[in-house]
């Protein structure tokens, strides 16, 4: 049996209220996930899968940033991130409806009683803690590894990269807000940001055709209201600071050596530059000292990848990652356990 809860927690910011769901299994927690989804989204559509993972031992979770989905009062008000530092606000919320979570679901640590060096340790149970970011998520999650070092898995969906026109989006964003209205909409800003992204797809019918293979499917994204509205050039700018904080070296240069990364995404999307984009940050890794890099390109998948005619072969593809990095985690713990006893048995026996 499963265990929904939905939330509405204060933001960092100290003015927005945030909404937020998790969904955890009644049996033994394998760990965490946390779901940081794309800029036109919110985490209700990701809810089947969510339950299916918790069906697997797994607490999934995740919010409605600001200027998403339910964390806004109205429809009006999609699109406008408000409030005090909102870019800083957009890293630190995520932390803080994981702080809630550990508060609602408790890790089950399963302490070892050990002998160090003469001294009583407990080593606890590696619990999983895995952050998965579709599309601009993975934006707020680099930003995210920068503050927080509370992660030791990762899952890249439809990653956007590190764009060579990110900082003309945000240096035009900067000189509209200092001329303009910061609230209003400008289209040649979001033609700047969104203009390639149908163009090589054919017969576009809808503003996001390129999301997904099934124009049916893109067409009734596009007619939800949830998802089809355009950001504010304040809110632009905000989301542009976080992409254009560091570049993929200065993002290498910081990558924990054994954090292991998935990295997938869709031959045909073209967000990513047709993979171009992912391929960079794959090669650049291969470059670098990161050791637990893996990832799969899907043929006919555009960028919402998790909503794809084969999104359950995905899904099942999610879990065994996520099955092998948990495994991984125990066999260093048993490991360590083992050699922990070994040697105090060896102190002991040489003091007598």
């Amino acid at each position: 049996m499963l265990t929904m809860k939905k939330y509405q927690i204060k933001s960092t910011n100290i003015e927005d209220v945030l909404y937020g769901v998790s969904i955890g299994p009644s049996r033994t927690i394998h760990g965490y996930i946390q779901i940081v989804q794309d800029r036109n989204d919110y985490i209700d559509r990701y809810i089947p899968m969510m339950e299916w993972l918790a069906s697997n031992g797994y607490v999934v979770f995740g919010i409605d940033r600001l200027g998403q989905g339910k964390s806004v009062a109205s429809l009006e008000e999609l699109g406008h991130i408000g409030g005090n530092k909102s870019n800083i606000a957009l890293v630190d919320d995520e932390n803080l409806i994981f702080q809630r979570i550990l508060i609602d679901y408790p890790p089950q640590l399963d302490p070892k009683e050990v002998y160090f060096k003469g001294n009583k340790v407990y080593i606890n149970r590696p619990i999983l803690r895995c952050m998965l970011g579709l599309g601009y998520g993975n934006v707020i999650i680099r930003n995210y590894l920068f503050k927080f070092k509370d992660c030791n898995a990762l899952i890249s969906v439809g990653d956007v990269g590190f764009p060579d026109n990110s900082r003309k989006v945000l240096k035009y964003a900067s000189e509209l807000v200092r001329n303009n209205n910061k609230r209003s909409v400008d289209i040649s800003l979001e033609e700047l940001i969104e203009g390639n992204f149908n163009k090589q797809t054919k017969n576009p019918s809808s503003r996001f055709a390129y999301r997904l293979t099934n124009q049916k499917q893109a067409k009734e994204l596009s007619d939800n209201k949830l998802v089809n509205y355009y950001y504010d050039v304040f809110s632009e700018q905000c989301l542009y600071e976080l992409m254009n904080k560091f570049d993929l070296n200065q993002w290498l240069s910081v990558y924990p050596k054994y954090l292991p990364l998935y990295l997938i995404a869709g031959y045909d999307d073209s967000v990513s530059n047709y993979t171009h984009l992912t391929d960079e940050i794959l090669q650049r890794f291969r470059l670098s000292n990161a050791k637990n890099v893996f990832f799969k390109y899907f043929k006919n998948c555009r960028h919402d990848l998790l909503f794809e005619k084969h999104k359950e072969s995905i899904w099942h593809g999610i879990f065994d990652y996520l099955e092998s990095v948990y495994q991984q985690q125990v066999q260093v713990y048993e490991s360590n356990l083992a050699l922990i006893k070994a040697k105090e048995k060896q102190n002991v026996s040489s003091n007598d």
